[in-house]
């Protein structure tokens, strides 16, 4: 028989590198857990990976506000209960608001969020949630989370989860971008994908395509492995720009400098500019260089 033991520890907030530390092992919070990160150390990030890996319930609220470097809430990735037996203004449980880089939430559809063939891994017993004021985080992914936590209730209150303050200063009506692996060497790679200017109606709006490609033992990661908004980032970022009046339907780009015989990962996405809210992005494709034949 195995033997799982909890560590508790007390309400905390967290605003630096020690403050994380200290809740290395913790399993349980007996209160509430507060995540204020104003600093723009990259390694923060790294920090709150390694020490809140194993924290599985809080009994207050959560609450991750004003901090800078956060792209996704993936470092709670195995938070599965939330309580809520004390309430933030008597009301919340769950307060995610005034993160200008935060993008996504949890990584709801990847494997480690399937428990014998359950996706639902997170529960709210009690209390509403409050989203506001992130200007990156696009508010389909908000409502992403009513098919992946039990607890939450719609129609949610305007004043609660608003539709217009979060995700207000990024394109959030994203299609799929379609790319294909057309050849592969021992150190480049040809890709052709979809020329988006033909979607849009003022083709001026686009300005280009970044193309992600990094190394990838396995075929699981996802955009936001080893990114924040520090620029500690994973991924090689490849720009392509638009060209105007370009009716071609598909492009097709050289990409060098990799290593011989190794497993890449490669997405690309739209860049357009502020005023317009539509975009594309691919999905995740993988590829193997070929070996040196010298």
């Amino acid at each position: 028989m195995i033997i799982v033991y909890e560590t508790v520890c007390e309400s905390t907030r967290i605003d630096n590198i020690a403050s994380a530390q200290a809740l290395k092992g913790c399993t349980k919070i007996n209160g509430s857990l507060e995540i204020y990160i104003n600093d723009q150390d990259s390694q923060i990030v790294q920090e709150l990976h390694e020490y809140l890996k194993d924290l599985v319930e809080i009994t207050g609220y959560l609450r991750i506000a004003r901090s800078f470097p956060l792209i996704t809430l993936n470092f709670l990735r195995n938070l599965k209960l939330i309580r809520g037996d004390t309430l933030e203004r008597n009301i919340y449980s769950l307060l995610i608001f005034d993160n200008p880089n935060l993008q996504d939430l949890w990584p709801f559809k990847s494997d480690e969020f399937l428990v014998n063939g359950d996706e639902k891994r997170i529960r709210i017993l009690r209390g509403q949630i409050f989203v506001h004021l992130n200007p990156k985080l696009c508010y389909q992914r908000i409502l992403s989370m009513i098919d992946y936590v039990d607890g939450l209730h719609q129609p949610w209150d305007e004043r609660d989860v608003s539709s217009h303050s979060n995700g207000d200063k990024v394109p959030c009506n994203v299609t799929v971008l379609d790319v294909r692996i057309k050849e592969i060497g021992p150190v480049m790679v040809i890709i052709e994908f979809e020329n988006f200017a033909n979607k849009m109606e003022d083709q001026r709006s686009l300005v280009g395509y970044l193309i992600y490609t990094r190394e990838a033992e396995h075929r699981n990661v996802t955009i936001f492995d080893g990114v924040n908004a520090c620029s500690n980032n994973e991924w090689t970022v490849r720009e392509y720009d638009a060209v105007e009046n370009d009716n071609n339907t598909y492009h097709e780009h050289l990409i060098t400098n990799f290593k011989p015989f190794t497993q890449y990962a490669l997405y690309i996405k739209t860049y357009t500019i502020n005023t317009v809210n539509k975009g594309a992005q691919s999905e995740i494709k993988y590829f193997i260089t070929k070996p040196d034949s010298k």
